[in-house]
């Protein structure tokens, strides 16, 4: 049985806050932000004092039935967590954008229609900058697959990232490895409605959306050329990629598309490698034995 107390994060204390804001202002744990802080210990309290309870500001399984977060009967809980444990051994929660109530979580327009699609569905929650540096493999942190041009402009936090994001660690890792194992330099991974892009054009369609997206700059000290394009393409695919504006080929690390020198405008000064567009249920599919249920 799961017991949520001052320190716990992610939709579970999410889905008890909510629970607890339904109340009125006696039992307002403040923000819905998925973080058990003291002001959610005071909603907690204030709660179990109207119920005849012992007042502890721990949720357990009393005061989770209560709310009608647990079935009396099955003593199980409601809600299913998700959670998605990157290579690094970090565990992530993932929350649920389709039914989510928070604020700050439907800004990132989870589900939302655009051009040929809908944004992602699952993410996780990076509450602050030093959190970025958060290892998601052994030779990969978090910021690097997040957008540097909003990176640059300065991020609001919590920030909301695709749970997609970590199987794209994933498989560039293995990349890394069949480049033997040189250093990468990534830029523009994940790009958020907050990106400019976005904000003059908000149903453009990218992969970088979903992050599943990377460019890279750069393989050890082998910069922007057509001879990076071609070295980063042949180790990510399994044989020659089919011509088009988004070339696409088989990968055994899971790649679908790269990038074509007319796409980039005659230029190639970064080789970009995606992963397709996934969203809403093939989420959890593409995550594979990343994705943890509890």
């Amino acid at each position: 049985m799961q017991t949520l107390e001052l320190g716990a994060s992610g939709s579970a204390v999410v889905q008890l806050q909510q629970q607890l804001k339904k109340l009125g202002a006696a039992c307002d744990p403040g923000p819905v932000d998925g973080i058990f802080g003291q002001t959610t210990v005071l909603a907690v309290k204030a709660f179990q004092n109207s119920k005849g309870f012992v007042a502890d500001g721990v949720a357990g399984p009393q005061t989770l039935a209560a709310l009608g977060l647990i079935s009396d009967d099955t003593d199980q809980t409601a809600f299913k967590q998700l959670k998605v444990k990157a290579p690094s051994g970090i565990i992530f929660d993932l929350v649920d954008g389709a039914s989510s109530k928070n604020a700050r979580l439907q800004e990132f327009r989870p589900t939302q229609s655009i051009r040929n699609g809908s944004l992602p569905r699952f993410y996780f929650a990076i509450q602050k900058f030093s959190d970025l540096n958060t290892p998601v493999t052994e030779n990969f942190r978090l910021i690097e697959f997040i957008s540097d041009d909003e990176i640059s402009r300065g991020l609001i936090f919590p920030y909301f990232v695709p749970a997609a994001i970590i199987r794209l660690a994933q498989a560039l890792e293995g990349l890394r490895t069949k480049l033997g194992n040189e250093s990468l330099k990534l830029s523009s991974g994940f790009r958020s409605p907050f990106h400019s892009m976005y904000q003059r054009n908000p149903d453009k369609k990218s992969a970088h959306r979903f992050g599943t997206a990377t460019d890279i700059v750069r393989v050890g000290s082998l910069g922007a050329s057509m001879e990076l394009l071609e070295r980063v393409n042949k180790a990510a695919f399994d044989g020659a990629v089919t011509p088009s504006n988004r070339p696409s080929g088989e990968s055994n690390l899971g790649f679908e598309f790269t990038e074509s020198v007319e796409e980039m405008g005659g230029n190639p000064h970064h080789a970009h490698l995606d992963m397709g567009y996934v969203s809403g249920e093939m989420e959890l599919k593409h995550l594979g034995d990343l994705l943890v249920k509890s």
